[in-house]
């Protein structure tokens, strides 16, 4: 029997998508890819197969493609490729939030920053998946950083 080349995969070692970026809504196509490799990765990471640290021979990754889109988690960042409306960057965020414990020396945690810790309070991946802190940033009713993780949550 004769073995099958994989088939080509899309993106690029800089972590561009190129068929997606090329789409009018190439920011959400973009994510979308993203949660499907997500979802993936913690699919394999329960089964014993690393995906999240996965790269192919030329470079290719899912941490390639979440420091592609991780900059533009600033609200003020143009989104420089074709999108016919606003970029939803709360789901950029749910990403980063699942993405960012499995590459601690990235700099995904701090693209987090960018969001406020009420955002994904009620994130429903927060209970399905390991993801980072929520309390980056957050500050309790006095305005000081909060002294335990459930400082303010009422029983």
């Amino acid at each position: 029997m004769r073995r099958r080349k994989p088939p080509a995969q899309p993106g690029s070692a800089c972590g561009r998508q190129p068929f997606e970026l090329a789409r009018t809504k190439s920011f959400g196509y973009s994510l979308f890819n993203l949660r499907a490799l997500i979802d993936l990765a913690s699919i394999g990471q329960n089964l014993g197969v690393d995906l999240w640290h996965y790269q192919t021979p030329d470079g290719r990754s899912l941490l390639k493609g979440l420091e592609f889109m991780s900059p533009y988690a600033v609200a003020g960042k143009k989104w420089p490729f074709q999108q016919i409306y606003e970029p939803n960057r709360d789901d950029l965020g749910e990403l980063l939030l699942r993405a960012a414990p499995e590459f601690p020396e990235s700099h995904l945690a701090a693209a987090l920053e960018n969001f406020r810790a009420g955002q994904f309070a009620a994130s429903r991946g927060r209970l399905l998946f390991k993801t980072a802190r929520i309390d980056i940033g957050s500050t309790n009713a006095s305005g000081k950083p909060p002294t335990s993780p459930t400082e303010g949550i009422q029983e």
